[in-house]
């Protein structure tokens, strides 16, 4: 499924991927934007909605990722609030990862 990012400012969006590429998923140690976790991140007025998937349904880490994408995108200066989704719908695999992340974690595709 491809990333979709919708905002405000087009200029903003390479600043949200390089903001989620500082959220490593502790147990694969890869971030969640080449692990293809991340399925939409909406910005409007200062408000970000991020719609995001877990590599399973018991990640034990799960609250954490969530924490650390809030706190990445609230640090930006045109961010004041933001809300993480959790969704299933696509369910995510080893697919979605970007060539970096397949490299990373030895899945090629």
């Amino acid at each position: 499924m491809p990333r979709e990012l919708i905002t405000d400012d087009p200029d903003h969006e390479k600043d949200i991927e390089l903001r989620l590429k500082q959220v490593i998923d502790p147990e694969l140690m890869v971030d969640v934007w080449n692990l293809g976790l991340i399925y939409k991140v909406t910005v409007k007025e200062k408000r970000a909605v991020v719609e995001m998937t877990l590599t399973s349904p018991n990640c034990p880490t799960s609250e954490q990722l969530f924490h650390w994408v809030w706190h990445v995108l609230t640090k930006a200066d045109y961010i004041d609030e933001c809300e993480v989704e959790l969704v299933w719908d696509p369910i995510w695999d080893a697919s979605e990862m970007t060539e970096i992340a397949q490299l990373q974690t030895g899945f090629m595709f």
